[in-house]
């Protein structure tokens, strides 16, 4: 017995994939480099206007300033070389910035010390004046 074979359809061809397109924000196509991409060892795509690591203080720096109160000296080391993060919260009252400017420990025996509020008024005005620095018209030596 002789069975016809039936002719199978021929298969189309699939069309050809295209490339998937490339994502882009309109923010990262005309913005600057990403700071993640620079960090990854691309090189930035902008040019460096301020190199902050490279910068070198300007003008001479003074010695710390230093005073003597219940027969100890103090070093308040120059506030202009603490980390700005810091000196903002600082600004909340002097005897932070003491603090910061002398160190935890040496700021534990000077607090020992009893120092009249005139006399704490004139240091910190002195201190702040040696640097050429402004204490603001709500500051006061003695926190609120």
């Amino acid at each position: 017995m002789v069975t016809a074979q039936r002719a199978l359809p021929a298969k189309k061809a699939a069309p050809a994939k295209k490339a998937p397109a490339k994502k882009t924000t309109a923010a990262k196509a005309a913005g600057p480099a990403d700071p993640v991409d620079a960090a990854a060892g691309a090189a930035p795509a902008v040019k460096v206007t301020l190199d902050l690591d490279a910068l070198e203080r300007e003008g001479d720096k003074k010695a710390p300033y230093s005073f003597r109160v219940g027969g100890e000296v103090f070093v308040l080391n120059d506030p202009r070389e603490m980390d700005w993060q810091d000196l903002l919260i600082a600004q909340r009252t002097p005897l932070m910035f003491i603090q910061l400017c002398m160190g935890r420990e040496v700021y534990e025996r000077f607090l020992a010390i009893r120092i009249p509020e005139w006399a704490m008024e004139k240091l910190i005005t002195d201190f702040f004046g040696y640097y050429g620095m402004e204490i603001g018209p709500e500051a006061s030596a003695l926190p609120a």
